[in-house]
């Protein structure tokens, strides 16, 4: 329980919006009390004794009243500026900022960057509200700021409060940071067999021939050969998967497709072979929804039995705020989508799960976010051009970042790219990232 308290000196407008973020930096992770007072000066205090840490309060004095009333041109952030931590000189970066250099002082400090108008700006993906979509009704990832100017490989929320408890362990405040780091596996089931019938993976072939990828068509042809020889389908191997998740000490999440059509699951969730997998996986792991394409959430949840109250989209299709809101109405209480599809890195800007934020209803809500950190085809694509060893110094630049902010490394391996004999050669990354 937090025994220190700060004062937070700010003007009187967006404080539902300000007060989301302090409960979280303050409450949630740092273990400090607050207590907030009004003043007129378009600065933010946050003091502790005799002593003050002041900032700009530059995003929320753009931030009209109502989100209806916003106009992304002028409220966005534009190239961002580079600033050294004062306290351990490691860079940090100011997505809405002053034109001067922190000044440490000891009883004040000045630091040049909104902080809490910035962590406002990932926690909530208000960027995401306007950005373009690609083909698959996702948000432009390319269009994404911290894609934009390659900044994705750093969680900068994470940054941003060390920075924050910097600056009062200067000023004598002690806190703690609550977190410790986890690894939460997680397995989209996409398609739980390859083989479903003879002309299976001929699709695949051809694709590879016209991209003059003829090794990796021999290795398919080995896949056919073998599972003609035993019947064992390089796609079924999720007991295996959550068995390796046990023996790690780890709980997994299995995220099962419920609509049977072309743009979702090749399985029908009610078979009694898929049910059983479910009851056993679930007896040691969670079963989530794999939030399908086109189709109602209502109707998706009212094919398991029990509901999960955890969800990934499919294609990780995210659609602000409408996934949420439906999310929350049938009772959803997790969420693993916030992750990127052609990328590894932090899209909130953070490691931790959250609370997610609704914009237009301007109120926390309690739906928690747990952002996906590396997806294995993001890494490199569906078929794999590096090697094993670059494979893993990419992976583990995220790890590294997870670590150091004692986060949570959420990563997810389809069952369907363990054990073919294109993905095989990756398997021990796998594992490496369950023995973390």
């Amino acid at each position: 329980m937090a025994i220190n308290t700060i004062e937070i000196w700010t003007q009187a407008s967006h404080l539902s919006a300000k007060q989301y973020v302090w409960d979280y930096c303050f409450s949630e992770i740092l273990d400090i009390s607050y207590t907030i007072h009004i003043h007129e000066a378009k600065e933010i205090f946050l003091k502790f004794e005799d002593k003050t840490m002041f900032m700009p309060d530059i995003f929320f004095e753009r931030y009209p009243k109502t989100f209806h009333q916003i106009l992304w041109d002028e409220l966005q952030p534009q190239n961002p500026k580079s600033y050294t931590n004062p306290f351990t000189q490691e860079e940090i970066i100011g997505l809405y900022a002053m034109d001067r250099h922190f000044d440490v002082k000891e009883k004040e400090i000045h630091c040049p960057i909104d902080i809490f108008g910035s962590i406002f700006f990932f926690l909530t993906r208000i960027e995401e509200y306007f950005l373009s979509r690609d083909a698959y009704e996702r948000v432009d990832e390319d269009q994404q700021f911290l894609i934009k100017h390659k900044l994705h490989e750093k969680p900068w929320v994470n940054i941003y409060m060390t920075l924050v408890e910097n600056c009062f362990k200067h000023f004598g405040l002690p806190s703690k940071n609550l977190r410790s780091f986890s690894v939460i596996p997680t397995v989209d089931v996409d398609m739980r067999h390859k083989y479903l019938k003879s002309t299976s993976g001929l699709k695949e072939i051809g694709y590879l021939f016209k991209n003059a990828r003829l090794s990796l068509v021999w290795d398919l042809i080995k896949d056919k050969i073998q599972y003609f020889k035993n019947k064992k389908d390089p796609y079924d191997c999720l007991e295996e998967m959550a068995d390796m998740f046990k023996t790690n000490g780890l709980e997994g999440i299995f995220f099962f497709l419920p609509i049977h059509d072309a743009a979702n699951a090749t399985y029908e969730l009610s078979h009694p072979e898929v049910q059983a997998q479910m009851e056993g996986i679930g007896r040691h792991h969670d079963i989530g929804l794999h939030l399908a394409r086109n189709h109602s959430l209502e109707l998706q949840l009212e094919k398991f039995q029990p509901k999960p109250k955890k969800m990934r989209a499919h294609f990780l299709k995210i659609t602000f705020p409408n996934t949420y809101q439906d999310a929350i109405s049938q009772d959803i209480s997790e969420d693993y989508s916030l992750g990127y599809h052609h990328h590894i890195g932090f899209r909130s800007g953070i490691c931790y799960d959250y609370p997610w934020f609704d914009i237009r209803a301007n109120q926390k809500t309690m739906l928690r976010i747990f952002p996906l950190c590396l997806m294995e085809i993001a890494v490199d694509g569906y078929y794999p051009k590096i090697n094993p060893n670059e494979f893993w110094k990419k992976s583990e630049q995220i790890i590294l970042e997870t670590k150091k902010y004692n986060g949570n490394f959420v990563f997810l391996w389809h069952n369907s790219n363990l054990k073919t004999a294109i993905w095989r050669p990756y398997r021990a990354i796998f594992e490496r990232f369950i023995e973390q």
